[in-house]
């Protein structure tokens, strides 16, 4: 409830047990809430080599912005109150940690995918010039990206019981 968005709210509060990683989580929370609330609302793909209106185009990334605030914002909202108690260790934890991982992972391959699909149709000049962001875009998301699944991975293998 309203308590747990103080809780995300307050950056600069973190627990000695979760330290900088409660403060990793409730950023990555909120990252998940603005980046798929501009997929879910923006009327073009905030990554996108070739902007596409078709409704299976516009449905899909509305999706993708959707499960985004409404299913991976809240898993790593879990993690963060896991961070505060100090219970990252367990098994449960754990596992979400490489739930979420495995689903970065589908995402990136499937931006990847993408890619090669939109640029093997040899998109013109013009084309290019009005996707979202052009490559600079493209490779910027995907290394923030590939660093955050290295996070969650780490935590879902390597974290210990306190």
């Amino acid at each position: 409830g309203v308590d747990d968005i103080k809780t995300a709210a307050a950056l600069r509060d973190q627990s000695e047990e979760g330290g900088k990683l409660e403060l990793y989580y409730k950023l990555s929370f909120w990252a998940s809430i603005i980046v798929g609330g501009a997929f879910a609302f923006s009327p073009l793909s905030p990554l996108a080599i070739i902007n596409e209106y078709y409704p299976s185009s516009q449905f899909v990334q509305r999706a993708f912005g959707l499960g985004a605030v409404f299913m991976l914002a809240p898993a790593q909202f879990v993690l963060v109150d896991a961070a505060r108690r100090g219970r990252l260790g367990g098994g449960t934890f754990k596992k979400l940690n490489l739930s979420i991982a495995a689903a970065i992972a589908g995402i990136d391959g499937m931006t990847v995918y993408t890619f090669q699909s939109a640029t093997a149709l040899n998109p013109d000049v013009d084309q290019l010039a009005a996707a979202s962001g052009g490559i600079y875009n493209y490779v910027g998301a995907l290394s923030v990206s590939f660093s955050i699944l290295a996070v969650y991975l780490y935590q879902g293998l390597v974290a210990k019981v306190e």
